[in-house]
């Protein structure tokens, strides 16, 4: 027993001492310590969203303006250039005529729309070669009428069929010989646009004469300009 009281002051001192050992030992390494440390402070607010660019829409490529254009409804007017090929039935008579010959017009016209016009004309053709005999002449051909017009197409270049109806003089100075009657026609032709306002036409039309001027047939070329409103 008195081994043991002499050994336990001993025994204290020696864990007195200890204690005060790890008190002072040093800290972990870091390298150890960083994967412990804190989290970042990270915000509350919230993250601004950046949209991405808008994707680019492929949208099919828009009517040509200009041919909308040339198709539109509305007025015009026209002024053309004759050559008249006459095909006269003088059958059963001393009558002989001429082949040809020149003569102007002037046309008043409203399209409605891409497919159809109408056109009030007026034309005077002069001159056709008359001869009875001894006796020559020259007949005028006085026409005035309505046409409707038929688009086959729109765009810069408009082909087009016609058919219409008037009346026509027949006017022969020295054969003391005025017919009055009327016509009906039938052609095609197309418009040329040089600018939305502005084309040039080329026409071909067949007249036959109806009552006092049957007898007065002819195929007409044409030649002139439109103006569009």
């Amino acid at each position: 027993m008195r081994a043991t009281a002499s050994a336990l002051p001993l025994l204290l001192a020696a864990a007195s001492f200890a204690g005060c050992a790890s008190a002072a030992a040093s800290p972990l390494p870091s390298s150890w310590a960083a994967p412990y440390s804190a989290a970042p402070d990270v915000s509350l607010e919230a993250a601004t969203w950046t949209a991405p660019p808008a994707l680019a829409v492929i949208a099919p490529p828009a009517e040509d303006a200009p041919s909308k254009e040339f198709d539109r409804s509305g007025l015009y007017i026209g002024a053309y250039g004759i050559k008249s090929y006459e095909n006269f039935d003088t059958s059963g008579t001393s009558v002989d005529t001429g082949d040809s010959d020149l003569g102007v017009g002037l046309k008043l016209g409203f399209r409605f729309g891409r497919f159809l016009a109408l056109e009030a004309v007026a034309e005077n053709v002069t001159g056709f070669e008359i001869e009875s005999g001894t006796v020559s002449s020259d007949l005028d051909l006085t026409a005035y009428g309505l046409q409707g017009k038929f688009f086959l197409l729109g765009g810069r270049f408009q082909p087009y069929g016609l058919a219409g109806f008037g009346i026509t003089s027949a006017d022969v100075d020295t054969f003391d010989l005025d017919e009055d009657g009327g016509y009906v026609r039938l052609g095609l032709g197309m418009d040329v646009y040089i600018t939305s306002n502005f084309a040039a036409f080329g026409e071909v039309n067949y007249n036959k004469g109806t009552g006092s001027t049957d007898d007065i047939t002819h195929t007409d070329l044409q030649l002139g300009v439109l103006f569009r409103f």
